[in-house]
């Protein structure tokens, strides 16, 4: 195909067009001139779609890597609340690890969800189908994380503040209890939900498609069509991008006293 002037409208966009049955060039929504190599439009034998896939001994895999990467905090979860009232167990707030051991059991579903909506054409999917799969491969891993990072931030809160409490009474409160602090915990995944609720309820959350060229000479034209989830509102995306670094940053970058202020501390 020949540009009659420089163009921003790519190749691929035309050609994909064209693949949905568009022939005529006026019905392009390209703001240029151009025409097709030849003087008329290409015969459609020379078109090879191909539709993305994964394996069923690929997809098998994943299944099983899942249920290892589930089984693995679950285990370790079950010995910590079995032995809760060992003091070196009790140390590490078995059941604020009950949180993390969550979120690490939501997040690699999504790993296993993303190669069935990438084979869904393959594996004849219909629309309607692949984007309730994305509603779980996006927003699984999301609550995962957001567990997560709150649990670290509520463990590292009470930390802090026994280390900088100089009375030291303070390791005795109530409010950073495991149980007191779920609540904060439970409450960092409300701002989550209702982003989850709004953006699946709008059908903000769905799959789309990419057409990708392989190979294109003269004769031929060859495509791999490709699935993927998206939430297609940047707000929504902006929002969740914000929300994750006031939950990151105070996790990473919280500073501990050195090494003797600790021995003090707990001796």
């Amino acid at each position: 195909m020949k540009n009659t002037e420089t163009h921003t409208c790519p190749t691929v966009h035309i050609l994909g067009e064209w693949i949905r049955n568009f022939t005529d060039p006026s019905a392009l929504n390209c703001t240029f001139d151009f025409q097709w190599r030849g003087g008329a439009v290409p015969s459609r034998s020379g078109l090879t779609m191909v539709d993305s896939e994964i394996s069923i001994p690929g997809l098998v895999l994943g299944f099983v890597l899942v249920v290892v990467f589930t089984a693995l905090p679950v285990s370790i979860a079950i010995f910590n609340l079995r032995h809760r009232h060992n003091k070196f167990v009790r140390a590490t707030s078995p059941r604020l690890s009950l949180g993390i051991t969550v979120a690490l059991v939501l997040i690699p579903p999504g790993v296993l969800l993303e190669g069935l909506v990438y084979s869904s054409h393959a594996y004849d999917f219909d629309g309607t189908t692949i984007d309730h799969i994305c509603w779980f491969d996006v927003w699984l891993p999301i609550f995962g994380l957001t567990l997560l990072y709150g649990t670290l931030l509520a463990k590292n809160y009470r930390i802090y503040r026994i280390f900088y409490n100089k009375k030291l009474k303070i390791r005795h409160d109530d409010r950073l209890t495991d149980g007191a602090l779920m609540l904060p915990v439970l409450l960092f995944l409300l701002p989550v939900l209702v982003l989850c609720i709004g953006s699946i309820a709008t059908g903000e959350t769905r799959h789309d498609e990419s057409i990708i060229p392989l190979q294109t000479d003269d004769s031929s034209y060859r495509f791999i069509r490709i699935s993927y989830c998206n939430v297609a509102n940047k707000v929504t995306r902006l929002l969740l991008f914000a929300y994750f670094h006031v939950l990151f940053l105070p996790v990473h970058n919280t500073r501990f006293p050195d090494h003797e202020t600790q021995q003090s501390i707990w001796t």
